[in-house]
């Protein structure tokens, strides 16, 4: 992959939920080599102390209570003086079946997956507004291609696409744009730690997926959420495919 690092973000600040570690930290890794300074909207206290720097602040929050998000989003103006984008990443994954699965297990995937997509646009818009900025919702290709035995998941992915549109068209009167990026397989560390315990063929089959035969890292998500935050500038609405053409033809059916 060619060297990413310039100077594409540089004098802008970004939101980040949960960039600790995954993709949300691909995301930072690449907006912070531009030039940019990132705030990481995470709940970890352990992470605080080794992520305060002058181009990164950790600040402990919980997406899914708006006075936590109002507070964390006030941290970071006081900081940094203004909010250039916000991506939304903070996210869980469950496997779900009707037998075993609550009403209320799918409402707190909701409150994580989608419902805390909402709270941080709603309170970071009055900031975003004024420097013209944009939102990157990180949703998923299982938003438009459903897995088995991940309902909950599913649903959350396509109304964070569906949300995406919707704000959208309401923002672009005040010049902030608003899009969307479907990760397919992801290389990170909670994929890692699955494998790990799967026979050698479980990779395989997963990197059969794609028409590149591979795993998405991390950085490649990363480069997709700068693409659209410098350089899209006529794109709003937009859902991005980052899937390595998984959704191309027929495929096998992974079961």
């Amino acid at each position: 992959m060619a060297d990413s690092k310039g100077s594409r973000f540089e004098g802008k600040v970004a939101i980040v939920t949960g960039g600790c570690k995954g993709i949300g930290k691909g995301i930072v890794d690449v907006f912070v080599e531009n030039g940019g300074k990132v705030a990481i909207f995470d709940i970890d206290d352990k992470l605080g102390g080794t992520l305060n720097s002058g181009e990164i602040l950790y600040v402990n929050c919980n997406v899914t209570i708006e006075e936590s998000i109002r507070t964390a989003v006030n941290t970071v103006v006081d900081k940094f003086g203004q909010i250039d984008c916000l991506v939304n990443n903070a996210g869980i994954s469950v496997r779900t079946s009707l037998e075993s699965s609550t009403m209320e297990d799918f409402r707190r995937l909701l409150d994580i997956n989608l419902v805390a997509y909402f709270g941080t646009i709603k309170c970071a818009i009055p900031h975003l507004r004024k420097t013209k900025g944009s939102v990157v919702n990180i949703s998923s290709i299982n938003g438009i291609m459903a897995n088995q035995s991940t309902g909950f998941y599913n649903a959350s992915k396509g109304g964070v696409t569906a949300l995406t549109k919707s704000f959208a068209i309401d923002e672009v009167k005040n010049g902030v744009r608003v899009n969307s990026i479907s990760p397919g397989v992801i290389d990170t560390p909670m994929f890692q730690a699955v494998i790990q315990q799967q026979p050698p063929e479980f990779l395989h089959r997963w990197e059969s997926i794609s028409q590149m035969h591979r795993l998405g890292s991390p950085r490649e998500i990363g480069l997709a959420c700068l693409f659209l935050a410098t350089d899209a500038t006529f794109c709003t609405g937009v859902d991005l495919l980052c899937t390595g053409g998984a959704e191309l033809g027929f495929g096998t059916k992974i079961n």
